[in-house]
């Protein structure tokens, strides 16, 4: 079974899952769990959530910075009803 690892990424771990509840309620089955490739993918998916933590603090620090750094009229201001600037605007 440890061919299905490299085959099919959806049908593998939902196959180690029902392995691993057998082997937890104490069922007796024909095939042992995939203990190499579980323990590979365990350790593959905290990674990748941990790159995706990390990638996004610092995408919403650069926002932050950004916000601070540039001043409103850059961004530029919402129009009066009139049409004028609600703010005066200095270059």
């Amino acid at each position: 079974m440890s061919d299905l690892y490299d085959v099919d990424v959806l049908e593998w771990p939902e196959h180690q899952a029902r392995l691993l509840r057998q082997g937890v309620v104490g069922e007796v089955g024909n095939e042992a769990p995939d203990w190499a490739n579980i323990i590979k993918h365990v350790k593959s998916v905290g990674r990748s959530e941990l790159h995706t933590v990390e990638s996004l603090w610092t995408l919403a620090f650069l926002h932050d910075l950004k916000a601070e750094a540039w001043p409103l009229f850059l961004i530029g201001l919402p129009e009066s009803m009139d049409g004028q600037p609600l703010l005066p605007v200095s270059v």
